[in-house]
């Protein structure tokens, strides 16, 4: 018995002892550190209801003085109330999400003694406008820091900074002037991205790692500089090269007229032109090799680009929304044509396809609205159907004679023994009789062709796709033979002309989205 009340008692005086440790001053919750040290941390201020916030020094707690030395994980995330806050010098470290999502919070001051911010201590405080200086102790400002802060429009870094994380200004539309600091070393991925104010970025001559993508989204990008001395990187013309000129890393957002490229790039990366709509020309080097995904996304006045021969790697959406595009030159020996390639290249009135192109992948050619014609080569193993979507004066494609994969009749494509429908271009129109001996109209066949009316569907269809006639919205009567067995999900998903449809008696199962949207449906017969 006594050993037991001894264990009871034991157990209390700890547990008294834990409870000790948490302690409330002016409605923040602390929690002491070291009692050896008498050093403390914020832990909680989320319902703290002052408009005005000061981080003292110390605090007194049964009669003891700690010094406040870090802010807690979340310590006054979410809270509605304030406005400013003042730091204490005393404060070395910031826990991670310290003040996210602050709706009201404006201004911040730091003390000059933080060594440690943790990631998104700011992040998504929409109303902040003011920040002291990041004090040159702080060493990094980490993962977005100040992440959607879309009002802050200055802020100082102490040149003690060495590293600027993953989006850790992402998204800072406002921000308009920012000096990198002397000993920087690192810039991470989007550190800057979205910073859609921006107009110069001087890069110390500390810099050794620049990530890809770290000044995507800076519209008003004039002017994109590099100090002299520095060993990693160069800049010609406001363009960011590798030290080497074998990597393109960024052209600032306002650069305009023609631009040739050294002989010496090799590659050119991810979103490296993106939005550089007052680009009229650039000419790509004999020895380039790859061009990264969306390159030259919103490139909207350039007129023509030749791909050169060496260059067979080619990203996805690389001259997506190319908008004055008219003349435009694949490799010979290219043989993949990657999602989105010519996506939105409005005025492409036509383009010669390689004889090696194998695949052409999903939306290569998306809203292509020129294109009326294309002819595809007899190597091509693999077609997406929806690599002309809303190519809607399109009305061919030719496959070449030869191909064993494909075959083309009437600018519509099919399986080489003429059995399955495999894409029909969106400028077809009026009425469509779909041959004898098809047997299946494959997904998306048919998927946007929007001028069609009518369709004429054989007795030996016995199977159609998801999506086959999705958006078609002019298709007004459809006949459904009986010899149809299965229908997938969406067949006539927003065919907004479609007044009636007789199901078949072999469907036993019906997807509810079969004639989804259809908005001048007025009846459908269902099997009995």
């Amino acid at each position: 018995m006594r050993h037991k009340l001894t264990c009871i008692l034991l157990t209390a005086s700890i547990a008294a002892s834990a409870l000790a440790q948490d302690f409330t001053v002016s409605g923040i919750k602390y929690s002491v550190l070291s009692e050896e040290e008498k050093t403390c941390a914020v832990t909680n201020g989320q319902s703290y209801s002052e408009a005005s916030l000061t981080i003292p020094a110390s605090v007194t707690h049964n009669g003891k003085q700690y010094s406040v030395v870090q802010l807690g994980d979340e310590a006054f995330s979410t809270n509605k109330k304030i406005e400013n806050v003042k730091i204490a010098d005393s404060v070395t470290r910031f826990g991670t999400y310290a003040f996210q999502d602050c709706p009201n919070l404006r201004s911040v001051e730091f003390g000059d003694k933080i060594t440690e911010f943790g990631s998104s201590t700011f992040s998504g405080d929409s109303l902040l406008v003011s920040v002291s200086p990041i004090p040159d102790t702080a060493g990094a400002i980490p993962y977005g820091m100040f992440l959607d802060c879309k009002r802050l429009e200055n802020i100082s870094i102490g040149n003690g900074v060495t590293s600027i994380g993953y989006l850790a200004f992402g998204n800072c539309a406002a921000l308009q002037e920012i000096a990198l600091p002397s000993a920087l070393t690192e810039i991470k991925n989007s550190a800057f991205s979205g910073c859609s104010s921006v107009t110069s970025f001087a890069i110390p001559a500390s810099v050794t790692s620049i990530a890809n993508g770290a000044f995507d989204g800076c519209s008003s990008l004039e002017s994109l500089t590099v100090e002299a001395g520095n060993t990693s990187y160069t800049a010609a013309g406001n363009i960011l090269y590798t030290a080497d000129l074998s990597t393109l890393m960024k052209c600032a957002a306002k650069t305009q007229g023609e631009i040739e490229l050294p002989a010496g790039v090799k590659e050119i990366l991810s979103n490296a032109f993106s939005g550089c709509a007052a680009v009229t020309y650039i000419g790509l080097p004999s020895g380039l090799q790859k061009i990264g995904f969306g390159a030259f996304d919103g490139c909207a006045s350039i007129e023509r680009v030749t791909i050169p021969e060496s260059c067979l790697d080619l990203g996805q959406y690389a001259f997506d929304h190319c908008s004055s595009l008219t003349t435009f030159y694949l490799p010979t020996k290219l043989e993949t044509i990657p999602f989105g390639l010519l996506a939105h290249c409005s005025s492409l009135p036509s383009i010669w396809i390689p004889n090696t192109v194998k695949t052409i992948e999903r939306q290569a050619f998306d809203n292509c609205l020129a294109l009326t014609s294309i002819s595809l080569p007899k190597a091509l193993v693999s077609l997406d159907p929806v690599a002309f979507y809303e190519c809607h004066n399109l009305e061919e494609v030719n496959i070449a004679d030869g191909c064993e994969n494909y075959k083309s009749i009437d600018g519509v494509v099919y399986s080489p023994d003429l059995k399955t429908v495999i894409l029909c271009p969106n400028g077809k129109s009026g009425n469509l009789d779909i041959p004898d001996g098809i047997t299946e109209i494959s997904p998306l066949a048919y998927c946007n062709c929007q001028k069609i009316t009518n369709v004429k569907i054989p007795e030996t269809v016995t199977s159609i796709g998801m999506s086959a006639f999705e958006n078609c919205y002019a298709l007004e009567t459809i006949n459904l033979p009986e010899s149809i067995t299965f229908m997938d999900e969406s067949i006539f998903f927003k065919c907004l002309s479609l007044k009636n449809l007789t199901i078949p008696s072999s469907i036993k199962r019906l997807p509810t989205s079969t004639c989804q949207l259809c908005e001048s449906l007025e009846w459908i017969k269902l099997p009995e």
